[in-house]
């Protein structure tokens, strides 16, 4: 079985472990989604350089090997290979793009899960594959494949379960409604998890105007926040995420 086929399989069972509705598949779920998308942008780097040693294409780390000519090869330095932080810069140096946000934060909701410091797993899981959805949509696009084609009654349930996240999510946002805002571009700053980088952050009393009384919660794992923490950290995240924009289009 190649990379691909491998990719595929580890996608379906995450959904299926989170489609069993089970707290105990929770964990399998994320790790095995987690394990799918990385796999599929491992397959996507290969791919894209179809003459050269797959492991030199996806290993971590490089050493220099003298050539016995007088010169030196690079060589991969063992058996590991590009895990979700190195991936961005790898795909930059092959000339791809990748959005790396939605992948750290599914990295961020495997290592919750597993070391149990969510109180809501499965919302976690849900958020984890509706906001990576549109970037396995995208490896899919640059593997040359038919995500609906290889994925069957998989994709369909990702496809829910992304209109779910969205229908949540539009409920989140509406609880800010009311806030009279002090800068007009506040109105559409998304606010984010501090602990698990859900979107799915909601107001607590919807019907309050004032903005240094924002107290939050998030919907995907539980967390409390209060006004001041909430609002930074939000527009901390927003100003990283434009200036990584900014860094990506040179």
């Amino acid at each position: 079985m190649n990379l691909f086929d491998n990719a595929v399989d580890s996608i379906r069972l995450g959904v299926d472990d989170f489609r069993a509705n089970d707290r105990a598949r929770h964990l399998s779920a994320a790790r095995n989604f987690y394990s799918g998308v990385l796999l599929l942008a491992k397959d996507v780097l290969i791919r894209s350089a179809p003459n050269a040693d797959a492991q030199k294409v996806i290993s971590a780390r490089y050493k220099p090997v003298p050539d016995k000519k007088g010169g030196i090869s690079i060589e991969p330095d063992g058996s590991a290979t590009i895990d979700i932080s190195m991936l961005s810069r790898r795909f930059k140096a092959f000339g791809l793009s990748i959005d790396e946000g939605p992948l750290n934060r599914l990295q961020k909701i495997r290592n919750d899960i597993e070391h149990h410091t969510t109180t809501e797993p499965k919302e976690a899981v849900r958020a984890a594959i509706a906001g990576t959805f549109p970037v396995v949509a995208q490896l899919f696009k640059l593997a040359g494949k038919n995500p609906a084609t290889e994925l069957g009654d998989t994709w369909q349930e990702m496809l829910e379960v992304k209109e779910l996240y969205e229908t949540e999510l539009k409920s989140c946002k509406s609880s800010f409604a009311k806030v009279k805002w002090y800068r007009k571009f506040l109105e559409t700053m998304p606010f984010v998890c501090s602990e698990c980088g859900s979107g799915l952050v909601a107001q607590d009393k919807a019907d309050n105007t004032d903005q240094q009384s924002i107290d939050c919660h998030c919907r995907g794992c539980g967390h409390k926040m209060a006004a001041e923490a909430a609002f930074v950290h939000s527009l901390e995240n927003t100003l990283e995420a434009d200036g990584h924009a900014r860094a990506m289009d040179g």
